[in-house]
């Protein structure tokens, strides 16, 4: 995850303005080396950037939150996703659903 930043630093280093894929990757790389301070700073950068969020951004940093024991972060931005109209399905986010007891519609 480190490195994963590290690019990200160089990049604005030289003016290169990082893409929806960077920043995913870059969380994603997060999350598996169990961060979720870092996804949720690179959520409010991208937010900053004008680069768009997209589910991958969401349900990343959302997993991220919710393996490391922040479960209101998480549904925190599992609203803020849906505010922007960014739907997540049970199927995506069971942990979620499970505990509001929330089904999917038919």
């Amino acid at each position: 995850w480190q490195q994963a930043f590290g690019y990200l630093a160089e990049m604005a280093r030289v003016a290169m303005l990082p893409t929806l894929i960077t920043y995913n990757s870059a969380i994603s790389a997060c999350e598996k080396r169990g961060q979720w301070q870092t996804p949720l700073g690179l959520l409010v950068r991208m937010q900053q950037t004008a680069v768009l969020a997209d589910i991958v951004t969401y349900t990343t940093t959302i997993t991220a939150c919710e393996q490391n024991g922040q479960l209101p972060r998480g549904l925190h931005l599992l609203w803020d996703a849906e505010a922007l109209g960014i739907k997540q399905t049970v199927s995506s986010r069971p942990w979620v659903f499970a505990r509001l007891s929330v089904s999917e519609p038919d």
